[in-house]
């Protein structure tokens, strides 16, 4: 989650409009509290659903089954998603560093 949730909050707060970024950032939020209710309720769902044996001889399974559907959709979305319209402004000017974390270490030192 730790890469691709500080990659969300960045798109979506350079994706929408200049005065709602930080609400748009915000949403990115809601994401991790939200899988970890689904996930809760899909492991829930599957514990009513079979018997406490087959639960544990095999039921267990369901859920990581239905999470690589989610994990190829992931990829998929995540592959769609052009870069972001300022990022594509400096690129296109040819503005972007060579070497970022180098620059960030040179030049941007704390006072």
């Amino acid at each position: 989650m730790g890469g691709e949730w500080a990659g969300a909050v960045l798109l979506s707060a350079e994706h929408g409009a200049h005065a709602n970024r930080g609400l748009n950032g915000s949403w990115a939020q809601v994401g991790p509290s939200a899988g970890t209710l689904l996930a809760t309720a899909g492991i829930g769902l599957t514990t009513w659903c079979f018997t406490d044996s087959d639960f544990v001889s095999w039921g267990w399974r369901v859920p990581f089954v239905v999470s690589a559907v989610l994990v190829v959709f992931g990829l998929w979305l995540r592959r769609s998603v052009p870069e972001t319209p300022d990022f594509a402004k400096l690129k296109a000017g040819n503005e972007t560093a060579q070497f970022p974390i180098t620059e960030v270490f040179t030049s941007h030192k704390r006072a």
